[in-house]
C-alpha cells in the first residue's frame, strides 16, 4: 500500500502494523492540508516561520520552567488564524501542571 502513495520506507512486517502506519502517515497529511487551508500558507512557508521558536529550561527561584522566545507578528499571524491562543511565555514543568500546579505563570 506504500508504494502507490510514494510514502517512505516501512520496516514493519506484521500487516496490521503497516496499515497503522499508513493510517498515521495518511492523518499527518490531511493535517497539513487543514494547516495550509487555514493559514493561506505552504507547509514550507509555516515551516520557516516556526523554525526560530524555542523553548529553553530556567530556574526561577530554583523551580525549573520553560521559556520560549517572543512571537513574531507572522507567528502571531498563524495562530490568530488557527484559532489557538498565544502559548505563555513561562511554564511549568509538564509533570509540575498535571499534579495541579497552573500551566502559565
Amino acid at each position: 500500500m506504500k508504494g502507490p502513495l510514494l510514502l517512505r520506507p516501512c520496516y514493519h512486517r506484521s500487516t496490521h502494523r503497516i496499515r497503522a502506519h499508513v493510517m498515521l502517515v495518511l492523518l499527518a497529511v490531511n493535517c497539513l492540508r487543514v494547516l495550509e487551508e487555514q493559514t493561506g500558507r505552504s507547509i514550507a512557508e509555516l515551516r520557516k516561520i516556526f523554525n526560530p521558536l524555542m523553548a529553553s529550561e530556567v530556574e526561577d527561584d530554583g523551580q525549573p520552567r520553560w521559556q520560549r522566545t517572543e512571537l513574531t507578528a507572522a507567528q502571531a499571524d498563524v495562530l490568530d488564524k488557527l484559532g489557538i491562543p498565544r502559548p505563555p511565555q513561562t511554564w511549568a514543568m509538564w509533570s509540575d501542571a498535571t499534579k495541579g500546579e497552573a500551566m502559565a505563570r
